[in-house]
């Protein structure tokens, strides 16, 4: 579940158009939400209000042996007229769970001609931990329609130097995005990018898929301090039937200098339930893993969401055409997953060689949002419940 800062986060990208899925960051968000989501290990209490249109605060308090928490507060030039408290927020939109994948719209207008118009989009948060002397702060700056600069800092007397700045200049013109790093903890050199095959998607569209989005992309980083490298690459492949509306999701991970390939499929298998698989392997050990992650939604009425479906006749399937009436059957699922009145979800995660098996729920219960989840280890005759947790929030 996101807390209330990162949701606020999110919806001023979402306000001021920034993509946050054309990003090779979260190339395998899905894989990740449904399979390695975490589980809280202690008790934590959240308070948020978005005292104008323009700033919120946040406090919160958690038990983990000794009582500890955090004040934060965000002030952004944009206003959140679409930040909504706990009480009305769709289930949907705080819970980190499936996400559907849009063909990237391609920025090619005429600067000369029709440059559009480009409004100051900035935001600026801070946290302070309690006790001690723990701080965080957070800048982003939109310099252009296509480009913005993210500021990360963290405050702490144990970390070296007493702390670290990491910079990120980030540029997405739809079909490409690109993004530059610099760390000053060992002097970290970084460089990310994600193409999108605007020809080869549309190739891989067929009678029975549509909106389908191919794109590969790949991360390089040198620690200068320690000469140390990194490199890994992506492919992600996401795609929506044409005949029930579902969507799915398809990557394939490598990184070489360590010979680890990893494997996902994810697909929302209805409008209540999403499922994925991951597999691992490593070429120089041979060691492989298999995981596996579901979804469980619940609603607030005794009947499923039901979407009348249409029929296609597999043998013509291969020689039909995409129609209108393609578009509005995924255009109808959507709406279904969007309108339905979801109250709860539960969230299964396992993988083979850990041997745990993850169990969440997240919910609403009157103007409260809570999590709660258990890990339990089942390599023992008797599992052993590795770490619970319970997270309370409340924003007006």
């Amino acid at each position: 579940m996101y807390e209330y800062m990162d949701y606020i986060l999110k919806s001023f990208y979402k306000s001021t158009g920034w993509n946050e899925d054309n990003s090779y960051e979260n190339i395998i968000a899905t894989s990740q939400a449904l399979i390695d989501f975490p589980i809280e290990s202690d008790l934590k209490f959240s308070v948020s209000s978005k005292s104008s249109e323009n700033t919120a605060t946040s406090l919160s308090l958690t038990n983990s042996g000794a009582i500890n928490g955090s004040i934060a507060y965000l002030y952004t030039l944009t206003p959140l007229k679409h930040v909504l408290g706990t009480s009305e927020i769709s289930l949907q939109d705080a819970i980190q769970g499936y996400r559907v994948i849009r063909p990237p719209l391609y920025k090619s207008y005429n600067y000369k001609k029709d440059k559009p118009i480009f409004g100051a989009h900035s935001l600026y948060y801070g946290r302070m931990y309690f006790p001690g002397s723990a701080l965080e702060a957070m800048v982003v700056k939109r310099i252009s329609e296509s480009s913005q600069i993210l500021v990360k800092c963290v405050s702490h007397e144990k970390l070296k130097n007493n702390g670290t700045m990491t910079f990120y200049f980030q540029k997405d013109t739809g079909r490409l995005s690109r993004e530059y790093i610099f760390s000053t903890n060992e002097a970290l050199l970084g460089f990310r990018c994600l193409y999108n095959f605007r020809q080869g998607a549309e190739r891989l569209n067929t009678a029975l898929y549509n909106n389908s989005s191919l794109s590969i992309g790949a991360e390089i980083w040198y620690g200068a301090m320690n000469m140390s490298p990194g490199l890994s690459t992506a492919l992600r492949y996401s795609t929506q039937s044409t005949y029930t509306g579902k969507p799915l999701t398809i990557t394939l991970a490598c990184n070489p200098i360590l010979g680890h390939l990893s494997s996902t499929y994810s697909v929302r298998t209805s409008a209540s339930s999403t499922f994925s698989s991951r597999y691992d392997f490593n070429i120089y050990s041979y060691d492989s893993d298999l995981g596996f992650g579901c979804e469980l939604w619940r609603t607030s009425g005794n009947n499923s969401p039901v979407l009348p479906l249409r029929r296609i006749d597999p043998k013509l399937a291969p020689y039909s055409k995409h129609t209108s009436q393609d578009q509005t059957v995924i255009e109808a699922f959507e709406s279904l997953v969007k309108e339905t009145d979801f109250t709860s979800v539960i969230k299964i995660g396992t993988t083979m060689n850990d041997r745990d098996v993850k169990l969440k729920w997240e919910g609403k219960f009157k103007d409260f949002l809570i999590s709660t989840g258990v890990d339990i280890q089942i390599n023992s005759q008797v599992p052993d419940v590795k770490k619970w947790g319970l997270q309370v929030q409340y924003a007006s």
